[in-house]
């Protein structure tokens, strides 16, 4: 229905990108023996949150640094909403802080100005496309100087998020 041209299909997600590597676990089959537990460390990090649809080969994107709470997803929810011109789905995970009261009290206004979200089912990565861009971010893209200090981290995403689409490109076959 998106490649018809019915609505305008999004995967929306947020991903922090900090100078201590973190091992992701939402990969790693919850409750399957062998599964390897890694104590976390916490640093300072640079959040973005982005609306990638795949079809176009866009990205909206907000970075931030702080936390990401339930306000912060209404106030990035509600300026896509006001720059919205055609009706949009937006696939997105069931994190608790995109299904918090909070977030579910503007749904029903959201739906009235074009926006849908729907939510995968739990523990099922693998289902927002978004994660794929976040990977090739985190893993491929953002050069080694990057990690010098958080001003270099924060060029070096600037840079791969103004520039997604055009030097930065992900080829999703089935779009």
């Amino acid at each position: 229905m998106a490649n018809d041209g019915e609505f305008t299909l999004y995967y929306f997600d947020a991903a922090g990108f900090s100078l201590v590597p973190e091992v992701p676990y939402a990969w790693q089959d919850r409750g399957r023996k062998g599964t390897i537990g890694i104590p976390t460390s916490r640093s300072k990090r640079i959040n973005v949150l982005g609306f990638l649809n795949p079809i176009a080969n866009e990205l909206r994107a907000t970075k931030l640094f702080g936390s990401v709470n339930s306000d912060v997803i209404i106030d990035v929810m509600e300026a896509f909403c006001d720059d919205l011109q055609e009706p949009a789905v937006v696939f997105l995970d069931n994190a608790p802080v995109h299904t918090s009261e909070a977030v579910a009290a503007h749904i029903d206004e959201w739906e009235r100005r074009g926006l849908t979200l729907y939510f995968i089912p739990p523990y099922s990565p693998e289902f927002n496309l978004i994660e794929i861009l976040w990977r090739k971010i985190k893993y491929e893209w953002i050069p080694n100087w990057a990690y010098a200090n958080m001003a270099s981290l924060d060029e070096a995403l600037r840079e791969i998020l103004g520039s997604f689409g055009g030097k930065y490109r992900i080829q999703f076959s089935h779009c």
